[in-house]
């Protein structure tokens, strides 16, 4: 088919990747960090592209494991964003954009969390869910199925629960505000300093 795969080792936010990102139809992401959650939020809504976002959260109540979710959620023009869903920390996606001399410094003083801890595998249920995000993409692209799909699905491993979930986007808010959608290129990049 003449597909080119393109691998940059780099942060979400650089030029390097926001540019090839930028002229995308649709992406797919899975950052584990919360930094990354805010770039792909902004760049549904610049650059008007369907973004489908997974991730796995695992629950833990005195050090045994309680709960494992997974959560399927499409961000474009017309829907909410991540940051309106409450699926960003914000106060661990500053963090994380700090250089790792600051990082240390905030850690060692209290005012951070420890972002170098190992994450478990969880291949099973991250494979299960990105798999679920590429049937909603072809339900969406070719419209099999329902016209009025959710635009994010929460799945309770651990208690084989599903709860589709739709909120609104909050008032005023760059997702809900039509005029920054489609603003593309600018400076700053996604209106972010």
């Amino acid at each position: 088919f003449g597909t080119r795969a393109e691998v940059h080792v780099e942060r979400l936010a650089s030029p390097k990747v926001l540019g090839p990102l930028s002229s995308c139809d649709l992406v797919f992401g899975c950052t584990d960090d919360e930094f990354g959650r805010v770039v792909l939020s902004r760049l549904a809504y610049w650059y008007l592209i369907g973004v489908f976002d997974v991730g796995v959260k695992l629950r833990s109540r005195s050090g045994q494991l309680s709960g494992i979710d997974a959560r399927m959620t499409y961000i474009a023009p017309g829907e909410p964003c991540l940051l309106c869903r409450n699926r960003v920390d914000l106060r661990r996606a500053s963090e994380e954009m700090l250089n790792p001399v600051e990082r240390q410094a905030l850690v060692e003083e209290g005012y951070a969390q420890g972002l170098a801890d190992p994450d478990p595998a969880v291949v099973a249920y991250t494979t299960m869910i990105a798999s679920i995000a590429v049937a909603s993409m072809l339900e969406r692209l070719f419209g099999f199925k329902n016209p009025e799909l959710q635009s994010e699905l929460v799945f309770g491993i651990h208690d084989w629960r599903v709860v589709q979930r739709d909120v609104a986007p909050r008032e005023g808010h760059f997702c809900a505000d039509c005029s920054s959608w489609g603003l593309g290129d600018q400076t700053p990049r996604l209106g972010m300093a």
